[in-house]
């Protein structure tokens, strides 16, 4: 099935979070995961097609995790994700990299879409997580086999590593 199903392309494991602010919204509607995950796709989707110059469809797993060691709710996406996509083709176009600040700025922005769209936040109220970089959400993401370093920042909310 492996052969059938699954191009050997090279993949990577993205973490992506959210503000501490924003996490009670998700602590007491859990549906909300689910959109969180869609809107990391999304978010890869916009990527890959920004970099491409055209619409990419790319291989992404995504597992919810809402805790941390603490065991304090603290929800946050796993992905894997293939490095790069299909094109309209078939043909998989590979990308040289990911750009940890480009995509945590892209997730951050369809997070805070979500919840103005939900009524949860204003649109006043979502444009205070970003001038200046404060709140700004983040992404990890490693290329296998080998892990690569958290992004490092002045105290951003939003994290992730690629």
């Amino acid at each position: 099935m492996r052969e059938s199903l699954l191009l050997d392309v090279p993949h990577r494991q993205v973490v992506l979070t959210i503000p501490k602010t924003l996490r009670i919204f998700f602590k007491f509607r859990r549906r909300l995961l689910g959109e969180l995950c869609r809107a990391a796709v999304r978010t890869l989707r916009l990527y890959f097609e920004a970099l491409i110059v055209e619409e990419l469809a790319p291989g992404v797993v995504v597992a919810v995790q809402t805790f941390r060691d603490r065991i304090n709710f603290h929800p946050h996406l796993h992905l894997l994700v293939t490095e790069g996509g299909v094109d309209r083709a078939g043909i998989f176009c590979r990308l040289q990299r990911l750009d940890d600040a480009r995509l945590v700025a892209l997730f951050g922005r369809e997070v805070l879409r979500l919840l103005v769209d939900r009524g949860l936040l204003s649109p006043e109220g979502a444009g205070g997580f970003f001038p200046g970089g404060t709140q700004a959400p983040t992404s990890t993401a490693e290329s296998k086999p080998g892990p690569s370093p958290r992004l490092s920042g002045s105290g951003s909310a939003w994290s992730g590593r690629c």
